[in-house]
């Protein structure tokens, strides 16, 4: 089954390296989308892939780069749509 996240994470979260890590588990486990630095220091994805996969860019959120602090994320699942051919940083 396939599912579309978009998500929201939240702390010590830019300039540590942290879209790259997004994008490099977004590889590994085979999910599109995107990600990029919000204007109020957090950062926003949205990932679309199978489920059980879109769960594991959940929980890479949660933990991060060795060098982020992730205070909260929050995850709102939203109606697959199957608009991206591959993931970026925006």
């Amino acid at each position: 089954m396939k599912t579309r996240s978009r998500v929201t994470v939240k702390g010590r979260v830019q300039n540590v390296g942290f879209r790259a890590f997004i994008q490099n588990k977004s590889n590994e486990f085979s999910v599109k989308g995107w990600v990029r630095n919000t204007e109020n220091d957090d950062v926003e994805a949205v990932f679309e892939g199978d489920t059980q996969n879109v769960q594991r860019m959940l929980k890479a959120c949660e933990e991060g780069p060795r060098a982020a602090q992730v205070e909260k994320v929050d995850a709102v699942e939203q109606a697959y749509k199957n608009e991206f051919e591959d993931f970026n940083i925006l």
